[in-house]
Order: C-alpha cells, then structure tokens, then sequence
C-alpha cells in the first residue's frame, strides 16, 4: 500500500469528529487522536460524557468497525465506512441507543489530511 509514515507522529492523526443523539444532539468528540496501521485502528479522545479510547478495524473495502470504550465506564459500537479521502461516518449504537457519527482525519486544527499520510487506508468499492 502507498503512504507509509515515516514515524509515529505521522500515523498518529488530529482528528476532527462528533457523534449524535436525539437527546443530545451533535457533541464533538475533543482532542481526538486516531492512528490506523495494517487494518488495525486505535484512538482516544474525550466528549460530554468523558474521555475514551478507540479500538477496531478497517478493512480493505472501507468498512469500519470501532469499539468506544470510556475509561471506567461503558463502551459504545462504531460501524461505518471510510470513503478514501479522510472521513469515515456510520452508526453507533449502545443496546437500543443509538444515532450517526463522523471522523475527518486532520494535520492540524484547519487543514484535510493528504490521504498518503494515512498507512493501509484504501477507498470503498462502489458497485
């Protein structure tokens, strides 16, 4: 696969993203940091309800699938797609809760990640 970091620093990502809920609504997620390696994800990060970790996988298809854990509390299922060009979205779902979530991979605080930074990561498929 192309874009293979050249340290830890790159494949460590600032990530922009929110998740929401009908009583919520849209929450950012906060100083979100997302690594992605062999199909294999890991992150963290903190929102309202405190902070979390991220563990889970991407395969070569685009599909996502994440487990939110909050330190000492519960955890939260992420399913979605990656769409190639540094966002990945879905549903996450806590027993009957549930709502939409969205991930944009970032450099900084502003600018879109050159997808070459981002090691194993392959657009969906379209049929």
């Amino acid at each position: 696969m192309q874009g293979q970091p050249a340290d830890n620093r790159t494949s460590m990502l600032h990530c922009e993203g929110w998740w929401e809920q009908a009583e919520h609504g849209r929450q950012p997620m906060l100083d979100l940091m997302i690594q992605v390696a062999g199909g294999r994800i890991v992150g963290s990060g903190s929102d309202m309800i405190g902070p979390f970790t991220f563990s889970g996988t991407l395969s070569e298809t685009g599909h996502v699938a994440m487990i939110k854990q909050y330190i000492g509390q519960h955890t939260v299922d992420y399913v979605g797609s990656y769409d190639g060009e540094g966002t990945m979205w879905g549903h996450w779902r806590i027993a009957f809760w549930y709502g939409r979530w969205l991930i944009t991979f970032r450099h900084g605080r502003s600018e879109r990640t050159d997808t070459a930074a981002i090691q194993e990561l392959v657009p969906v498929v379209c049929p």
